[in-house]
């Protein structure tokens, strides 16, 4: 079953809302006007930010309420099974853990990979989009200076 965020958007406020209730998390990611932008702001590129900031959210939630208790479990049952007289590290269940925990610790350092690389096509989308207001700016400026004369 795949949960779909919900968006809302806010266009006396100027804020676009995206939000995921997914296993017991609530992740939500937002999106403002920025005043220069008020003429031009639209659903769609505020819903589209606020998916890409929901997004890391739920990626930083799945590290820090997922990931990190798994490991901690993990490290705590190798901690004490290495205080037993009788603890193989050889043994089947020992190479399972610890095949477990690097599985876990992967995990984690691929949801920050994750996390930068969001980040970074956020801010390549936010720069694209002032860029692009710039140019309809400039060209209702020019349009404005021909109707004058």
């Amino acid at each position: 079953m795949t949960v779909e965020p919900k968006y809302t958007w806010s266009e006396d406020l100027g804020i676009a809302t995206a939000e995921l209730y997914v296993d017991n998390k609530h992740c939500v990611g937002k999106a403002y006007v920025a005043e220069e932008d008020e003429e031009l702001a639209n659903e769609f590129v505020g819903c589209q930010i606020a998916e890409m900031r929901m997004s890391i959210d739920y990626a930083k939630q799945h590290i820090e309420y997922d990931l990190k208790p798994q490991l901690f479990i993990l490290n705590h049952l190798l901690g004490t099974m290495r205080l037993s007289p009788r603890f193989n590290n050889e043994s089947y269940e020992a190479k399972r853990i610890y095949a477990e925990r690097q599985n876990i610790l992967d995990d984690i350092e691929q949801f920050k990979n994750y996390i930068k690389a969001t980040k970074e096509c956020l801010k390549e989308y936010i720069a694209e989009k002032d860029k692009f207001y710039r140019e309809i700016e400039r060209y209702r400026q020019q349009a404005k200076k021909a109707e004058n004369n």
